[in-house]
């Protein structure tokens, strides 16, 4: 996983939560959340490598 990727979910996750909200979460949720978002990424790159696009990179399993 390179640190763009971690980068990219990190914004992601933070994007949906308002500072309330996001403090409020635990740091569990946070790690949760944003593993799932790498995940998603993972699968977006995927999709674009089979339609013919090199992915930029691919967070290890």
């Amino acid at each position: 996983m390179s640190e763009h990727t971690f980068q990219d979910a990190y914004a992601r996750v933070r994007g949906r939560h308002d500072n309330q909200a996001w403090f409020a979460l635990s740091p569990r949720e946070i790690t949760d959340s944003i593993y799932r978002e790498i995940r998603a990424l993972d699968r977006e790159h995927l999709m674009h490598r089979d339609a013919g696009f090199v992915p930029i990179s691919i967070a290890a399993e």
